[in-house]
């Protein structure tokens, strides 16, 4: 009966921004967290305003379950502490944003590489 209840509880997995760039690096470009994070904010999928909510997802994307916000506290010496939010991606948003990863980030580069391939540079 407690197997059940287990199977019945839902799986609920969080992608870390680092996570998803280590991912896009594994098909073949090599891409850090902070190329991913401005391709979001390009792409409107966070925050790109500076102050306080720079790098929270928008509203749309955390309405549609792509996203949420992953707080983190740190205790520094002298009692204070840090609170830390960092974007991270649900399991739909990764299903959802990370062929569009790929997609710009080593699909379009190839597609740049070979451009420049076949034309070559021009000489006169």
């Amino acid at each position: 009966m407690k197997q059940e209840n287990k199977d019945r509880q839902p799986k609920c997995a969080i992608y870390s921004v680092e996570d998803m760039a280590s991912e896009v690096s594994n098909w073949g470009q090599a891409v850090n967290d902070e190329e991913v994070l401005c391709w979001l904010r390009l792409k409107g999928y966070l925050l790109a305003q500076p102050g306080p909510e720079y790098n929270y997802p928008t509203e749309p994307c955390v309405y549609l379950g792509l996203m949420v916000q992953e707080r983190s506290y740190r205790n520094l010496a002298g009692g204070r502490t840090i609170i830390e939010l960092r974007p991270c991606f649900t399991e739909k948003g990764h299903d959802f944003l990370l062929p569009r990863l790929v997609d710009y980030f080593v699909h379009s580069r190839d597609r740049q590489k070979q451009t420049i391939k076949n034309n070559g540079p021009e000489t006169k």
